[in-house]
């Protein structure tokens, strides 16, 4: 059963806040897009995961059944926003001579360590990319 007293949210799309009402009753899913793991994190990438701690365990405190997922991209990611440019992944495999699979290993096991540092729950799923990739295809 959720706390009576209703949980109002700043929705940026339309400047105001929002009385939260889940898509199922009782339950509450929140997705983070987690780090592309080329190299470590940075205060400003963890500063999205403890947001969405708090924001899960304000839920969880308010009776809602929380669901949260975080994705980690384990492959390419170019260097910028524009279709061109190195793929972020496989430069930093050259500048250390390793397999993309050894970075993707090493800073995925850095990020959780900052995870776990900072006190952040564990999500409910772990969403690693190369495990979807034929769904993606």
């Amino acid at each position: 059963m959720t706390d009576a007293a209703p949980l109002k949210l700043f929705n940026s799309l339309t400047r105001s806040l929002e009385t939260f009402q889940p898509v199922h009753p009782g339950e509450a899913r929140v997705y983070s897009c987690g780090p592309t793991v080329y190299n470590y994190p940075h205060i400003g990438n963890m500063r999205a995961y403890v947001f969405a701690d708090v924001l899960g365990r304000t839920l969880s405190f308010k009776g809602y059944k929380l669901t949260h997922v975080i994705n980690i991209t384990d492959v390419g990611h170019l260097t910028d926003d524009a279709d061109a440019g190195e793929d972020k992944m496989e430069k930093m495999a050259k500048e250390r001579a390793q397999s993309i699979w050894d970075i993707a290993a090493h800073y995925t096991e850095a990020y959780w360590a900052d995870i776990k540092a900072l006190n952040i729950r564990q999500p409910a799923e772990w969403s690693i990319a190369t495990k979807y990739v034929p769904a993606m295809i």
